[in-house]
């Protein structure tokens, strides 16, 4: 461990690169796993090459407390410390670390570290054991172990030539993009003078902050954080590391590459040369492990063949097979996802910029509003935005428990629920969660994640099998497994929100496309209602309305090759969830069951959803197209072909109202004001065919 004594502490900012569009790059599920699990298996060798140095507690985000995946690269040094007694007692962490299967693997098995990570080190912190995990020519980096045990096992399947291997050595040298920036802080005045020369956020108030908190009593003061310590900037110290890491990562350090004019580019990314060709895959095929792997003549460049062979030449010798996606891989089919399942994208809406400082925090969140009425006059005369109901200084304690909570949220609490609705995670780390889920699941599911992302008192009596009680904040496992945490964890809490994109589709498309429907329904999830934009002649402000929900949202995309993408959207606190739950039960014939009854109660909403669409749908409402439209809902689940009891209609009239009321009388917070903005009539439409669309193969 290093001395800190008479060091200067440092900002370490590390990102791997490429992420997001190598993880969707796969065609099926399978591929997205492995790739998304090959990410995490390079972030957790990068944060390890710290914490050998500096120890867990240095990296601020992710939180590495109970990381499945971080504990299994210390299996073998906790088994080696077991054997020399330390921890050595039935049913300690060592023991349970040195299991190689049940829940334990599963966990271990699933990716659940983003590619990126901040820690606290020192500004003498040296960063080359961390980028050798990702230098191919270093006998013991994570990646040259990877890469070997990948060719070693292709070229005993189908042997590779000399300029095939030249072609592999140069893909895999330039396969890894990293960035990274340390910054060491500096004196407050600095670091504001610093700061103010940069596009931040509010300098201003935070240089308030430090005039009030500088006025503050040196009897009232804390004995760490006062103005004339660099740990009272930590926020803005963040945002000079950020500043730097931003235009560091815009940066792009361009290297020599083996071009041959004759080989075609790989198939997925569309970037590097393939190094395959139909002979060699022919080979390959006779293989029995290679069969699955290689179905058609794919054209793949190394790092698509890493990424589709690595979980069998390198994970399953360390006993973390791919089996637990076997199943699911088989029910919603080689290729892609049909009407039945769908992919499912969450995203925290704006937690994780708090745990890295990017949003920076006026003066009222940064000095107490108590504090300000118990310090003397001079205090009491600077000016202040306004007071908080309740405050806390963002403090480095602050950050490491709110990464805490989210990663208690992604591996304890989303798992659960996701399994528990007939799900399987794909990834879960860091500010996002990807999961495959039934349609008729997901509405719950979404519920069911945020009950427990708030850590509300409700989770548990939803799921009683899988939560205990709590307090409000905080979750607790019922009958939790040896490997997972007995006591209460933190959750984000009662603030905190989250948005969603769903994306369904017909069977035959790959699963990267599906993918990237459900991350563009989730943009529309997070967008603003209004968009404003400035009008260059005039001076002034025009809003355009758009079909953001304001965060805090779920949207739904149906795709279909050749016709325009089907959006409908509604936030998770509306009717328009339970709205939708219902008629899904209705067309699905669990509520009700008869012969036949699925087609006809399609084809009903089908005719309702064209008679709509003759209005005005995309003006906003009114209400008096409300009244119309809660009319023709009415005539349509009366017709005897319809098939619904009273008592169902009438529920079915009334959740129909209730979501017309709150399109109709739907508002945003625009800079702490409520502006309305009554949402079109084709929300309402979309749900019908979206109904529609997904009864299809109901019939």
């Amino acid at each position: 461990m290093t001395n800190w004594e008479n060091k200067i502490p440092a900002f370490l900012l590390f990102q791997i690169n490429p992420s997001r569009d190598s993880i969707l790059e796969g065609r099926t599920l399978s591929e997205l796993w492995s790739a998304s699990y090959l990410l995490s298996w390079m972030t957790a060798h990068a944060i390890k090459a710290v914490t050998d140095r500096l120890g867990p507690d240095s990296i601020i985000f992710p939180s590495l407390r109970g990381n499945p995946l971080y504990d299994w690269l210390h299996r073998e040094q906790r088994r080696h410390s077991s054997v020399k007694g330390e921890d050595s007692a039935p049913g300690t962490v060592a023991e349970q670390l040195g299991r190689e299967d049940g829940l334990y693997r599963r966990l271990a098995a699933t990716p659940c570290l983003p590619g990126r990570f901040l820690a606290l080190v020192s500004s003498e912190f040296d960063p080359t054991p961390v980028l050798d995990q990702f230098n191919p020519g270093k006998e013991d980096s994570a990646w040259r172990l990877v890469c070997h045990a990948c060719w070693s096992f292709l070229n005993a399947a189908s042997p590779f030539t000399a300029a095939q291997r030249r072609c592999w050595e140069d893909q895999i040298a330039n396969f890894w993009r990293v960035t990274w920036q340390i910054w060491p802080w500096h004196d407050v005045d600095i670091a504001l003078g610093l700061l103010e020369k940069t596009w931040a956020q509010n300098p201003a108030a935070l240089s308030k902050a430090k005039a009030l908190a500088a006025a503050i009593p040196a009897e009232h003061r804390e004995a760490r954080g006062t103005p004339l310590e660099p740990v009272w900037a930590w926020n803005i110290h963040w945002q000079l590391a950020d500043h730097r890491f931003r235009a560091r990562q815009h940066t792009h350090d361009f290297s020599a590459s083996l071009v041959n004019p004759r080989l075609p580019n790989d198939s997925l990314s569309g970037r590097p040369e393939a190094i395959v060709d139909q002979p060699w895959l022919d080979k390959a095929r006779q293989s029995l492990e290679l069969q699955s792997v290689f179905r058609g003549y794919t054209r793949l460049g190394t790092g698509s063949l890493i990424k589709r062979v690595w979980p069998v030449a390198f994970l399953a010798k360390r006993g973390l097979e791919a089996d637990r996606f076997a199943e699911m891989t088989a029910q919603v089919g080689p290729a892609g996802v049909g009407s039945d399942y769908g992919f499912l994208v969450l995203d925290t809406d704006a937690f994780c910029q708090w745990i890295l400082n990017q949003k920076s925090p006026l003066t009222a969140l940064a000095v107490s509003s108590e504090t300000v009425q118990n310090v003397g006059a001079d205090a009491k005369n600077i000016e202040v935005e306004k007071r908080p109901e309740s405050s806390s200084p963002p403090s480095a304690h602050a950050r490491l428990k709110w990464s805490e909570a989210l990663s208690n949220f992604s591996l304890h609490g989303a798992r659960r629920i996701v399994e528990h609705h007939r799900g399987r995670l794909v990834y879960s780390g860091g500010d996002q969660l990807w999961a495959v889920l039934p349609v008729a699941e997901v509405a719950a599911c979404i519920r069911g994640l945020r009950l427990a992302f708030q850590g509300a008192r409700e989770l548990s009596e939803r799921y009683p099998r899988l939560f205990s009680q709590a307090e409000s904040g905080w979750i607790r496992l019922d009958n939790p497994d040896r490997c997972e945490p007995t006591g209460p964890m933190l959750l984000p809490g009662p603030g905190a929100t989250f948005s969603a994109g769903f994306a369904l589709a017909v069977r035959h498309l790959p699963m990267s496309e599906v993918a990237w429907g459900a991350l563009a329904a989730l943009d529309r999830s997070k967008a603003r209602p209004v968009r404003r934009m400035l009008n260059r002649r005039t001076g002034q402000f025009i809003a355009y309305p758009q079909a953001g929900w304001d965060r805090d949202a779920m949207t739904f995309v149906a795709l279909e090759p050749g016709i325009e993408s089907l959006y409908w959207g509604a936030k998770l606190d509306s009717p328009g969830g339970e709205t939708f739950q219902f008629v899904l039960n209705l067309i699905e014939g669990t509520s009700s069951p008869a012969p036949g009854r699925t087609s006809a109660r399609r084809q009903a909403l089908q005719d309702l959803a064209l008679r709509l669409k003759r209005y005005p749908v995309e003006q906003p409402l009114t209400p008096g197209w409300a009244e119309i439209a809660l009319r023709e809902l009415d005539w349509a689940i009366g017709q005897p072909e319809f098939g619904l009891e009273e008592r169902e209609r009438r529920h079915l009239l009334e959740l129909g109202r209730h979501y017309l009321d709150h399109l109709l009388n739907f508002s945003f917070h625009d800079d702490d004001v409520t502006q309305p903005a009554p949402r079109p009539l084709s929300d309402f439409v979309n749900l019908l065919r979206l109904m529609v669309f997904i009864a299809r193969d109901h019939d």
